[in-house]
């Protein structure tokens, strides 16, 4: 019954309560990558862990956990530091003397990269160009709907629709669909646009690079002490999350199911014995009834005269 009972607690935990984004093998592995690589594993991780805090602190507020202390505005608080001061740093460190493990894949990568965006940005700015096509397609095809509407001036159709009108009215919000896809279309296309440039003026800047082996050396040891300090920091981080949340998500679920008495079992051989039982009693219980109502008939009854 109990093994029941958990398992429905975990289904309702898993349905109604949000988990702590996990842990992922890229932030179990880091030392396996190269430093840009690095960063930005760092800076995914700790964006979807600051997204999940944020939310949990409009929801949960006032709560604080009883086994760490902190409210989800204490752990939001301390993810912020946590992005500023060793990703941030890391990151600086990384750009600003462009390290790598390997220099000639980073720069392969970066290619490849750039390449990608390139082709990322041709797809958004022919679809912006599609819709925009079919945006002046739209127009030329309302003008027609208004100038071909049914109901003419003059004319007196209280019970009809008006099919022009509402021609219109899907066009217009067709319009509106082909005007939302244009411009995030071209939108997202120049965030791409700049991102590539910048990552090609990157690339330029890192293969101009020529620091001195000892001085790259003490850089990327001074990297490596950062990075070690921050993996330290974000698996303690997480376990708080962790924690707290559990604390709030068992706060919540509190009450729902509740046990009114202790779970047994029975078997078929423990009612069969049960019943003989009860059929003994209540069968001694009427034998000693029979016998005293006997006894007391025969106690009762005229004795007969006999003859002399």
């Amino acid at each position: 019954m109990k093994t029941i009972l958990n398992g429905y607690l975990q289904k309702f935990h898993r349905t109604y309560i949000e988990d702590v984004p996990p842990l992922s093998n890229a932030m179990l592995n880091l030392k396996t990558y190269d430093y840009f690589d690095i960063v930005s594993i760092l800076k995914v991780e700790s964006n979807a862990m600051i997204n999940f805090l944020s939310l949990k602190e409009s929801t949960a507020k006032g709560f604080r956990s009883l086994t760490t202390q902190m409210t989800f505005s204490d752990l939001h608080t301390r993810a912020e530091n946590f992005k500023k001061i060793y990703i941030d740093e890391i990151a600086s460190m990384v750009t600003l003397y462009g390290i790598s493990k390997e220099p000639s894949q980073l720069l392969d990568k970066m290619a490849y990269k750039i390449k990608q965006l390139e082709q990322d940005e041709q797809k958004l700015l022919e679809e912006e160009k599609v819709a925009k096509e079919l945006i002046a397609l739209a127009q030329e095809k309302r003008k027609d709907y208004l100038l071909t509407s049914p109901m003419q001036v003059g004319q007196q159709a209280p019970l009809q629709i008006d099919e022009g009108l509402i021609s219109s009215l899907v066009q217009n919000d067709y319009l509106n669909n082909l005007m939302k896809t244009a411009l995030n279309a071209g939108v997202n296309a120049r965030k791409l646009s700049v991102e590539r440039q910048h990552l090609i003026k990157e690339m330029e800047r890192i293969r101009s690079l020529e620091l001195p082996p000892d001085r790259l050396a003490e850089v990327r040891r001074a990297v490596d002490e950062r990075l070690e300090l921050a993996e330290k920091e974000y698996r303690s981080l997480l376990e708080d999350i962790t924690k707290t949340n559990s604390d709030f998500a068992n706060q919540e679920i509190r009450g729902t199911v509740r046990i009114t008495q202790e779970p047994t079992t029975t078997t078929q051989y423990k009612k069969i014995l049960l019943n003989v039982v009860i059929g003994a009693i209540l069968g001694l219980m009427l034998g000693l009834f029979y016998a005293l109502a006997y006894e007391s008939w025969t106690r009762r009854k005229p004795a007969i005269p006999t003859g002399t």
